[in-house]
């Protein structure tokens, strides 16, 4: 079954730009709270734009599509920081050095990509 993912990513100008695209030990986005607070709804705006929407069976065929050119139109290829949203679950997604981490997984219990 296809879900939808909403896609955010950073922009030119974002003050996490460096932070979410490096994300590791030596950024302060690996602390998952630090990621959770930029992508907060107070906060969104000022670090990440809305690129479009994927229909994809996962997270990683999300990834995949959009490293292969099939993600949404004026969107970059996805990378460290991006930011996905299951429109369904509101479970969010955010690319790691290796795979995802589920932002908020404290309101969801399980993970469930």
């Amino acid at each position: 079954m296809l879900k939808t993912y909403q896609l955010y990513q950073t922009f030119d100008g974002s003050k996490i730009r460096r932070d979410a695209m490096f994300y590791g030990k030596d950024s302060k986005f690996y602390n998952l709270k630090e990621a959770e607070y930029a992508f907060s709804s107070k906060h969104r705006a000022d670090n990440y734009k809305f690129v479009g929407e994927m229909h994809c069976k996962s997270v990683n065929e999300a990834y995949e599509k959009s490293n292969m050119g099939e993600g949404p139109k004026g969107a970059y290829s996805m990378s460290v920081g991006d930011i996905l949203v299951n429109k369904k679950t509101g479970r969010t997604y955010i690319v790691a050095r290796i795979g995802f981490d589920e932002l908020y997984k404290w309101a969801y219990g399980k993970e469930a990509a």
